[in-house]
């Protein structure tokens, strides 16, 4: 999405956060922060999980956890 649609979208979900709130004069700031905020969490929830593709004949191993190594001194 490039820059003026993502501004545009901020602009109408900021616009209908303070309208729903009844028009509060002097929160344009707020409501503008609130509106990026939720629509970052949108696209961070809608992005796909990565696929790692494997070559065929081969098993995948799933990843594990390496233990933290106490410190030595």
């Amino acid at each position: 999405m490039d820059d003026h649609a993502t501004h545009e979208r901020i602009s109408g979900v900021a616009y209908e956060l303070w309208v729903t709130a009844g028009c509060p004069e002097d929160q344009a700031d707020h409501f503008w922060h609130v509106a990026e905020q939720r629509l970052a969490e949108e696209a961070r929830v809608a992005k796909p999980e990565a696929v790692v593709e494997v070559p065929e004949g081969t098993v995948a191993q799933p990843a594990t956890k390496r233990r933290a190594e106490p410190d030595a001194g």
